[in-house]
């Protein structure tokens, strides 16, 4: 299990010190500093090697967040993220300046990519605890990426946003493929679902790659769907899945019980590539800015994308998180 190294805590305590003495002489006259930090227990379900930790707690993310606005139209914001995958590293996941016209706005700098209606949310807005695996393996790891974005996104109605980026994932140092990419995302706001669809083009890792996607998220008195299924073509490999996630808002209790079901084939074609996963639990909002979640995951055969850190045959976790 991965800690946090005296390290790691001076390098977020420098970091912070300098933001909050620089940060505001350069961005003047409004800026806002808010994030969040998840601690989960995680217990592995199935066989497991004798020196393999079944159960684990760990600080699992902290998220920091700055939005500086300069007037009514021109602002700027920076994310970053520190996971106990990535201890003493933190992660910038957007730095961007923006310019906001009414319901249109273009971005430059280090961005989120348009695909899909999971990716763009942060992990304290998803419902479950973690993305599907398609999402994981395809999409999550390029949704931040340096370039440009324009959007339209009204409240409902029609929204669209395009983007053109250089084909690399946030962790990468430098350019190495030297690419331009292209992403755009469509959807439609009705008063009792959205319906959306997506694309990306271009190279990843020197291969040619297209991701396609379709979503909907739906609303009914207490319950509420939300559904993705994504095509794609590494290179040569096809590959597809999808999730579907029912939720239900309580009208007298703060407790919200969600199920999940999804899919992900690695390889279209190929025996031992399909991975599927049935999800349970329970979301408690105990206040505004804190909620504890129970879930538990099964998995009912043995293969599973490396992109997951999940047991043999699933997992039992709980998280506790606090938004500030």
């Amino acid at each position: 299990m991965a800690t946090i190294t005296a390290t790691c805590r001076l390098r977020w305590a420098a970091l912070l010190l300098g933001l909050v003495l620089v940060v505001p002489a350069l961005c003047a006259p409004e800026l806002t500093i808010n994030g969040y930090v998840q601690g989960r227990a995680t217990n592995a379900i199935g066989n497991l090697p004798a020196t393999s930790p079944r159960l684990n707690f760990d600080a699992s993310r902290f998220y920091l967040i700055l939005n500086a606005k300069v007037d009514e139209n021109v602002s700027a914001r920076v994310t970053m993220k520190q996971t106990m995958a990535d201890t003493n590293t933190i992660n910038l996941l957007e730095a961007y300046g923006q310019y906001t016209k009414g319901d249109m706005n273009a971005r430059l700098g280090l961005i989120s990519v348009p695909f899909g209606y999971e990716n763009p949310l942060g992990s304290s807005q998803l419902i479950t605890l973690e993305r599907s695996a398609i999402s994981m393996d395809l999409i999550y790891s390029y949704v931040f990426d340096r370039g440009v974005s324009f959007s339209f996104v009204p409240k409902d109605g029609l929204n669209v946003s395009v983007a053109a980026v250089n084909g690399q994932t946030y962790k990468v140092a430098k350019d190495t493929d030297q690419t331009t990419n292209g992403a755009a995302r469509v959807s439609f706001i009705m008063p009792i679902c959205t319906v959306g669809a997506s694309a990306y083009i271009g190279k990843l890792g020197g291969a040619n790659v297209q991701r396609y996607g379709v979503d909907l998220k739906g609303a009914m008195g207490p319950l509420m769907l939300i559904a993705e299924g994504i095509q794609a073509k590494d290179g040569g490999v096809k590959k597809n899945g999808g999730y579907a996630t029912l939720a239900a808002k309580l009208p007298v209790l703060p407790i919200m019980p969600y199920a999940r079901y999804d899919v992900y084939n690695g390889n279209v074609g190929t025996p031992g590539s399909y991975f599927q996963r049935a999800t349970v639990g329970g979301i408690y909002q105990i206040n505004p800015t804190s909620k504890f979640t129970v879930e538990y995951q099964m998995i009912p055969n043995n293969y599973i994308p490396s992109s997951l850190s999940l047991g043999p045959t699933g997992q039992l976790a709980a998280q506790y998180q606090v938004a500030f």
